[in-house]
């Protein structure tokens, strides 16, 4: 299950060979706790700025019915949920038919993944030998071609392995010139780029010896 969510990060590449590119980044949308008048701006400024790259910094996916919380089955919408990203990413990629769309995942996108390997392994299998399901295509993201970041060891066990696991999940742009995951404290690898996860806008003054003076932003959420 690792291999093949890791397998997916470079599916979908759109190589581009403009001087000057731009790039839109989304963070902690929480598929339908996402925000209307939120979603129509991020619909509008893909449109009006037609980015080479989008990226999705983390929690994309909501999936509360995969947390480790228990929950009453009958208030469970995970079709729901994941059908509403897919409108969305329909949207999205009607907006900018040529962008590169990147998932980073976050610790809600690691909800499901886990959970199929620690819970419900037979599942897992009949899905994945049955039916010859991937991570990517169980999510959805080949049919809008969004490319999947998804490093983190599902062997990880307690929440700050976990933590420290997702932290591998980052995506670069430009040779390294800018650098996007769900964590803030990814601003400490000396590239300057954007996070999420907390769902409130910061940003850093940050200085690197290699690069001198830069910023990093901790992007608001759709949430």
């Amino acid at each position: 299950l690792g291999h093949d969510k890791a397998s997916w990060e470079g599916s979908y590449l759109k190589p581009s060979n403009g001087r000057f590119q731009s790039a839109v980044v989304i963070a902690d949308v929480h598929d339908e706790e996402c925000d209307p008048f939120y979603r129509r701006v991020v619909l509008d400024t893909i449109k009006r700025v037609q980015p080479e790259h989008i990226i999705y910094n983390g929690d994309l996916f909501d999936l509360p019915e995969f947390s480790k919380h228990t929950q009453d089955p009958r208030e469970f919408r995970v079709v729901e949920r994941i059908k509403w990203v897919h409108r969305f990413l329909g949207e999205v990629r009607e907006a900018a038919p040529d962008a590169e769309q990147t998932l980073v995942e976050g610790n809600h996108e690691f909800r499901l993944l886990r959970h199929l390997s620690e819970q419900t392994m037979a599942v897992r299998v009949l899905l994945s030998d049955l039916h010859g399901m991937t991570i990517s295509s169980l999510l959805g993201l080949e049919e809008f071609e969004v490319n999947l970041v998804a490093r983190a060891d599902l062997g990880a066990w307690t929440e700050r392995d976990i933590t420290k696991q997702l932290r591998r999940n980052y995506h670069t742009l430009w040779n390294g010139a800018a650098l996007f995951g769900h964590y803030p404290d990814m601003r400490h690898m000396g590239i300057p780029g954007a996070s999420g996860h907390h769902h409130r806008h910061e940003v850093w003054q940050m200085f690197s010896p290699v690069r001198g003076p830069f910023e990093w932003h901790q992007t608001g959420c759709g949430h």
